[in-house]
């Protein structure tokens, strides 16, 4: 039995076509994980930068905040024997005899 060249030539290509798919298949399924794996790490990526950036947002503030309040000079209070003493008011009613109310303040 002698099979000619055509024949020889496409039983191989068919081969070679059945291969070829079967690769094919095997990168598709590999750069189908790969590009899961991907976004499983681009998504947790992005987590730690949140968290990392708040963070950094928190221990900011906080910093500033307590700065702000250790080096910013405390007004001395006066003490309660300098103060002077209040002055009364006095308030003139019209139609009262003329006579002076006074009222102190509080």
């Amino acid at each position: 039995m002698t099979i000619s060249d055509k024949e020889y030539f496409d039983a191989r290509s068919e081969t070679v076509d059945t291969k070829l798919l079967a690769i094919d298949a095997k990168f598709d399924a590999k750069f189908d994980q790969q590009r899961a794996e991907l976004h499983a790490l681009i998504a947790q990526t992005i987590k730690w930068v949140a968290a990392v950036s708040a963070s950094g947002l928190v221990i900011f503030t906080t910093v500033i905040a307590f700065l702000f309040n250790v080096t910013t000079p405390k007004a001395a209070l006066p003490a309660a024997a300098a103060l002077p003493a209040p002055t009364p008011v006095v308030i003139v009613v019209p139609g009262s005899g003329g006579e002076a109310v006074k009222v102190l303040p509080r």
